[in-house]
């Protein structure tokens, strides 16, 4: 009976946030679902009680320092050998396994250094069964060595040229002076699978006697299957007391497969690395092992790794080896937890297990569904758009994926296309111009989107009226009575006008008084009356107008904007400097002050507060003395232009999205001409949009 793997080691908590990184995937949305949807899953396929598996008692052996550095693009000085080790044992492999010192000065010198560390990890260094090479591995401080000698016919006859007892009896010398060093041995033929069984049996026995604490089965060109594993490992574990490494490469796809079921066969050890990467394509790799185990008995593996940390290891070694981790790749992958599909994505919205084995948030991963077809939903753009930091209210998130729907509809769309959507349709709700939300779209593809957004519109508005008239329908008129004529929630509302904007309260009514020229002075005393007439209350009536475009005027028409020609801009601005900062008049002459334009500027209705206005800019250079109002002003102090934009980087302080909008689009540019002029940007009759 073989000894058992000690029992797992607490998790050492460490917390991963790699969360960012990855929420951030392009063209997808994250699902968030309560901390472990998934149950333990057991396989009905699984054999019952098999004393011999190991898949709930097992050791890692990582190899990247090893193995990995064997890889085509691999080249690990001092210093990033020291980052992947830590970063190794941060995650809980029981061995890290490091490059023969024998191999060069360098490689000694790595080899000290890292046993060094004081890492939980035992070291272990992977040497020719060899005594120069034993002797040079123990003097370094290593915890163990891993011994190999090739045992095939072809490396016996075209590698080092050796017999099977030249190999037997090298093999107990150098074991029996690596154990007379207090070191830990494990030794291993190479080549296994092409190996004769009789002489591998043979040579596993004689070590196995003489106290070795490891043999190694190595599958060292990929060419086993998973049924040739379980059964070479359980007939070796019916010949030796001692534990069983297993190291498989992947030519043939089978590295992960192998492992598990050498597992299952009664292997206690497996040999990974990071990403998989070794000689040619390499072995099995740290991540799929987990998420192969994970599935076998997620206790385990939970308990004892620290697999939140995995994609910050693969992170690293991507990194150092200059590759991108696989779109594909076990739990770190692009798609690795990303569902598209309509029926999947339903179902793993309302329980992930039905199209998930693996828990990503076990990992520190997030679930992702596509979006980027005809068939995404808002709640979805919605998801997306704020992993892109970009904030609407959820009419804009419904009225935005209206419009991906569309342009889907119209041609195919890719990843990229949707955020640039999404982007661009943020950006004109605060731009002074709209630009297209797909660039490189067709004339033709125009005219059928132009279409589709006249036909969304229509239905928008008839699902509003047919809601309108369902809701007055349903009240009683006794109730609609007194909706007319309470207070009870009365919202505020800006109405701009000349000479200057007025604070209006507006009872909450079923129909709002048409504005007439007969009806505006009562309802609205400051508003010029000279540009008021007409069936249809337009502004364009007035010559004064002459020179402004359609689209202009439309938006002084909206928000009932008249020109001033009588300086009441002016006069007001003066009135709003001395009531809130206490500026007197004969400071800021009212002729110092210069138009310069006027900004467009429209926030939504919470129910009760709303903005929908179009506000004067003017400019004025002067000496002043403050004597701030406290009923309206905290707090004031004097800035320059950097003193402002350093301001703006600070996140205690708030600031109104249109102070913002006006300082990052003109106010600094203005600045910038303060004394060479500003003549060129006054009397702008363009109205910005912001």
């Amino acid at each position: 009976m073989c000894p058992q793997p000690e029992e797992a080691a607490a998790t050492n908590g460490q917390s991963n946030d790699t969360n960012g990184a990855n929420a951030s995937k392009e063209g997808f949305t994250g699902v968030q679902t309560k901390q472990n949807p998934h149950p333990t899953h057991k396989s009905p396929y699984q054999p019952v009680g098999d004393f011999l598996s190991n898949v709930g008692r097992f050791k890692i052996i990582e190899s990247t320092l090893r193995e990995g550095e064997q890889f085509a693009n691999a080249y690990f000085d001092l210093e990033a050998k020291i980052k992947i080790a830590r970063a190794l044992d941060a995650f809980g492999v029981d061995y890290i396994e490091v490059t023969s010192p024998a191999a060069s000065e360098q490689s000694r010198r790595d080899c000290e250094a890292l046993c060094k560390l004081g890492l939980k990890a035992k070291i272990l260094t992977h040497v020719r069964c060899h005594m120069d090479d034993a002797r040079i591995a123990v003097e370094t401080g290593v915890d163990g060595l891993d011994v190999v000698i090739g045992t095939s016919a072809y490396l016996r006859e075209h590698s080092h040229g050796k017999d099977m007892t030249y190999i037997k009896n090298t093999a107990l010398e150098v074991i029996e002076f690596v154990k007379s060093k207090g070191k830990e041995i494990r030794f291993s033929s190479e080549d296994s699978f092409r190996s004769d069984l009789v002489d591998l049996l043979s040579i596993y026995s004689a070590v196995d006697k003489v106290g070795v604490d490891r043999v190694g089965i190595a599958d060292t060109v990929g060419c086993a299957s998973p049924r040739q594993v379980y059964d070479l490992v359980r007939t070796l574990r019916g010949v030796v007391s001692c534990d069983i490494e297993t190291h498989f490469h992947n030519d043939s796809g089978c590295a992960i497969a192998n492992a598990f079921c050498a597992l299952e066969a009664g292997a206690t050890h497996i040999d990974t690395s990071v990403l998989g990467i070794g000689e040619r394509n390499g072995i099995t790799p740290l991540g799929g092992l987990m998420a192969r185990m994970i599935v076998a008995d997620r206790d385990y593996v939970i308990n004892k790794y620290n697999i939140k940390a995995l994609k910050e290891v693969e992170d690293l070694v991507a990194d150092l080896v200059e590759v991108n981790i696989p779109f594909n790749n076990y739990i770190t992958g692009f798609c690795a937890f990303t569902h598209k599909a309509g029926i999947h994505a339903k179902a793993i919205l309302n329980n992930p297990s039905t199209y998930e084995i693996i828990n990503p948030q076990d990992f520190g991963m997030s679930r992702y569904v596509h979006f980027a077809s005809r068939l995404t939903g808002w709640n979805a753009i919605k998801s997306r758009a704020e992993q892109l930091g970009l904030k609407m209210t959820d009419a804009q998130y419904k009225e935005c994926t209206s419009k991906i729907k569309a342009i889907a509809d119209i041609r195919k769309i890719a990843l990229d296309d949707t955020d640039s959507i999404i982007r661009t349709y943020h950006n004109n709700l605060h731009a002074k111009e709209e630009v297209p939300l797909l660039p490189g779209m067709t004339e033709e593809e125009k005219k059928k989107f132009a279409q589709a957004e006249a036909e969304l519109k229509g239905v928008h508005e008839k699902r509003e009226l047919e809601a309108t008239a369902d809701a007055q329908a349903e009240v009683p008129a006794a109730k609609k009575n007194k909706t007319t004529t309470t207070h009870d929630h009365a919202f505020r509302t800006l109405i701009i006008s000349s000479p200057f904007a007025i604070m209006a309260t507006i009872q909450t009514i079923t129909q709002q008084p048409e504005i007439t020229a007969e009806n505006v002075l009562r309802l609205f005393p400051e508003v010029n009356t000279t540009v008021i007439g007409g069936s249809h209350n337009s502004a364009t009536s007035d010559n004064a107008l002459q020179g402004y475009d359609e689209e202009q005027i439309r938006l002084m028409d909206e928000v009932c904007i008249v020109l001033d020609n009588d300086d009441g801009v002016r006069r007001a601005a003066v009135r709003k400097l001395d009531h809130e900062l206490g500026i007197k008049a004969e400071q800021v002459p009212i002729d110092d002050f210069k138009f310069l334009t006027r900004i467009h500027y429209k926030s939504p209705s919470d129910g009760k507060w709303g903005e929908h206005e179009i506000d004067y800019i003017l400019f004025i250079k002067a000496d002043v003395d403050l004597n701030t109002n406290p009923n309206e002003v905290r707090d004031s102090r004097w800035v320059s232009q950097e003193d402002l934009k350093t301001m703006f980087q600070d996140k205690s302080l708030k600031f109104t999205p249109w102070f913002k909008l006006i300082c990052e689009s003109m106010l600094f540019e203005w600045w910038n001409h303060l004394d060479t002029g500003l003549d060129k940007y006054m009397g702008e009759t363009e109205i910005r949009r912001m």
